[in-house]
């Protein structure tokens, strides 16, 4: 089969591509077997017979020669499938630690970086799988050797200046009047899916990375680029927003000292400025919100800018109805779990956030209690909305039952605001999420 491949054969396109994919399932069924050890020795047979610890070996000069050809030419549907099959090969072999070792040995890495640069939309798909491949191996400690080979191939560089070259091509882009409102990304969905995955793989490569090669991504291009995304929420869309936010933090955690220079370009200010306004609802978006407060708040400087804003636009976001079941559909309770973490490391912050939950909550209780209950399980309410209520309304409207003793009861009636959200919680509303923030 591997003979079929050289370019003297007289095998044609399609049949090309039908050895790679045969050779792919033979590699992962090899490996799924691998407790048996003729299995294991077939997973072996095929790296060398694919010469894949040589630069000069088949499955190299296939590659190679698929990277030229790619690079200036306009694939054909046969010369698409053909590719996928060989890349799809080639992540296979990456994905164990036996063919990570000998392709990396190989000088593999330089040419998936070549793949990365591809500027022609008719490539856009090659160049999306490649990045993904990349980002998958980073996280994995068998394969880091992979991450130092990428670094030194320019390949943090080649990230950063795709990132900035695809914002710049989108900020020219004006909504038309049918598109204002949206809360999805306009852009196309190659352009989306490249910009999404383009900015994972960077994610990958600042958490996996030291204290040089984060601020090398400080000072490069790539932060203005974070800052359109932020300033223009209605073009990008939620998700890719969500991958400039953790990239914020992540920037922030890693190197707190590099808050001055994000704070000069406007960084910090544009994200707090855009959450105040309204962000989608996407639910990791909303759940990520704790963790950029805390990035930001680490410096004193960001403290004082996170004090202008403090948490008015996270109660804007939980008093929407498509928010909420956003995050019921997701997972609330981690975004309240990361808002109890951002009070422990800040305790400062406590106050302002209780005085805005409690502002929130008499906005909500307002909104409830104006409505006609319906139902058979709805509790008599009294009104909460004076500082002080009468024993006989308020013992009334609050029974005791087996977890509510009459000494609770007298011990929280100083409480307004636990008799708020209880009064919440009573009601069947989607804002049951409210109810998970709050523990």
């Amino acid at each position: 089969m591997v003979r079929l491949l050289h370019n003297d054969s007289e095998a044609g396109l399609p049949l090309k591509t039908l050895v790679l994919r045969v050779l792919r399932t033979l590699s992962r069924n090899s490996l799924y077997a691998s407790n048996r050890r003729s299995e294991h020795s077939r997973f072996q047979q095929i790296l060398t017979a694919l010469d894949s610890n040589l630069n000069h070996g088949i499955l190299m000069t296939l590659l190679r020669e698929n990277v030229t050809f790619l690079q200036n030419n306009d694939p054909t549907v046969d010369e698409m499938h053909y590719s996928q099959a060989l890349h799809r090969l080639i992540r296979e072999f990456l994905e164990s630690p036996m063919g990570a070792s000998n392709l990396g040995f190989a000088g593999l890495v330089p040419l998936l970086v070549e793949l990365l640069k591809i500027e022609r939309a008719s490539v856009w798909s090659i160049a999306v799988t490649t990045a993904d491949l990349v980002a998958s191996l980073i996280p994995h400690y068998r394969q880091n050797r992979i991450l130092p080979l990428f670094i030194e191939a320019d390949g943090l560089n080649t990230v950063i200046h795709v990132i900035r070259k695809h914002v710049d091509l989108n900020l020219a882009r004006t909504p038309s009047p049918e598109e204002e409102g949206l809360h999805h990304s306009l852009l196309t969905f190659p352009e989306h899916q490249l910009l999404h995955t383009f900015l994972l793989l960077l994610n990958r490569l600042v958490k996996s990375g030291h204290g040089e090669r984060v601020r090398a991504v400080v000072d490069s291009e790539v932060i203005p680029a974070i800052r359109e995304i932020f300033n223009d929420l209605l073009l990008f869309g939620g998700y890719i927003a969500w991958q400039a936010s953790k990239l914020l933090s992540l920037v922030l955690h890693n190197e707190p000292t590099s808050y001055p220079a994000l704070h000069e370009n406007g960084l910090p200010q544009a994200f707090l400025k855009m959450v105040a306004s309204g962000i989608p609802p996407v639910p990791d978006f909303i759940q990520s919100l704790p963790t950029v407060f805390d990035a930001i708040c680490i410096n004193t400087q960001g403290k004082e800018l996170f004090a202008q804003h403090h948490f008015k636009g996270l109660f804007e976001i939980l008093k929407s109805l498509e928010h909420c079941r956003a995050l019921v559909k997701g997972h609330a309770v981690e975004c309240g779990s990361g808002m109890d973490e951002l009070l422990r490391h800040h305790p400062d912050l406590k106050e302002p956030f209780l005085q805005g939950f409690k502002q929130f909550l008499e906005e909500v209780s307002e909104i409830i209690l104006a409505e006609e209950p319906e139902g058979g399980r709805l509790p008599e309410m009294a009104d909460v909305k004076g500082a002080e209520v009468a024993n006989a309304d308020w013992r009334a409207s609050m029974r005791p039952g087996p977890y509510l003793t009459m000494a609770r009861l007298e011990e929280e009636r100083t409480l307004p605001i636990l008799q708020r959200i209880r009064a919440i919680v009573h009601v069947p509303t989607s804002l049951s999420c409210v109810w998970m923030l709050t523990w």
